[in-house]
């Protein structure tokens, strides 16, 4: 038995290619805003990549891979 090789999340399309969604939060005006990896060069690293709100202030990113959807329970 072998184990899984670690993913390495360092750029746009490594994000996108392993099902992980990006979003970034603004403190001043309580934004949430998902970004479109897609819109990003592949090969181009998020880490350290700087956002901004349309209000002007810096954005705090949030990276998270979406929660698989449950069945329905029976009642």
């Amino acid at each position: 038995m072998t184990a899984d090789a670690p993913i390495v999340l360092s750029t746009f399309g490594s994000l996108a290619r392993h099902g992980y969604e990006m979003s970034v939060h603004c403190w001043r005006c309580q934004r949430w805003v998902e970004i479109d990896l897609a819109a990003f060069p592949s090969e181009m690293p998020y880490i350290g990549r700087r956002f901004r709100c349309a209000c002007g202030e810096r954005c705090r990113p949030s990276i998270s891979k979406p929660l698989r959807a449950q069945p329905p329970v029976a009642n």
